[in-house]
């Protein structure tokens, strides 16, 4: 999806139709992104992800460019006269849940103090969206890319590891979403359950 993005105008995307329209995208977190996508993002901030002791190089390096990327998200971030230059698609990709999983497991100290510590990244971007115009849309989806064993490992098929939370954050600028407060999960619909659960780590 990132490479379609890049590839679709902007005016596809829903943006004016402007030589003063420069949307870019940004990323910060797990260097597994920019080995699969090494050109596309216009920002990156890559930190290394493959020692499963180190807790916290990579969330701390998100917390320190994430509220960066937040005041430059968006077109109303643009000022008047400033650069026609906005960020549009924000990924910042969190590790320490995963690596604290697999060094000390999911029910420990150490868990509970990085929950904490994404409580504070989430704040940061839940209150931007928040605080952002009423004339235009901003989502966030907060998700995993797996779920944990007891143990704190992932990698196979059992319930615990495939399971994974989805939340999306919509700015006032969405208008009232409590219109779609009756939506359960259930309108994907059977076939669409059975696809998921063939989905294998």
């Amino acid at each position: 999806w990132v490479q379609q993005l890049k590839d679709t105008p902007p005016s596809r995307r829903g943006m004016p139709s402007s030589d003063m329209i420069n949307p870019k995208l940004a990323f910060v977190g797990d260097d597994t992104w920019t080995d699969l996508f090494p050109t596309q993002f216009d920002d990156s901030h890559p930190f290394p992800s493959f020692n499963t002791r180190d807790l916290d190089t990579v969330d701390n390096g998100c917390l320190k460019h994430l509220p960066l990327f937040m005041k430059s998200f968006g077109r109303t971030s643009v000022t008047p006269g400033g650069q026609p230059e906005f960020f549009e698609v924000l990924v910042a990709h969190f590790l320490g849940v995963d690596h604290v999983g697999h060094t000390f497991g999911p029910h420990t100290k150490q868990m509970t103090e990085k929950l904490k510590q994404m409580d504070k990244a989430l704040s940061i971007i839940l209150d931007s969206l928040d605080d952002s115009s009423t004339h235009e849309c901003q989502v966030a989806f907060i998700f995993g890319d797996h779920g944990m064993t007891e143990d704190g490992n992932h990698g196979g098929g059992s319930k615990e590891e495939i399971n994974a939370a989805l939340f999306a954050h919509f700015s006032p600028g969405c208008g009232d979403m409590r219109l779609a407060k009756d939506i359960d999960g259930s309108e994907s619909g059977i076939r669409t359950e059975e696809a998921f659960q063939t989905v294998n780590q």
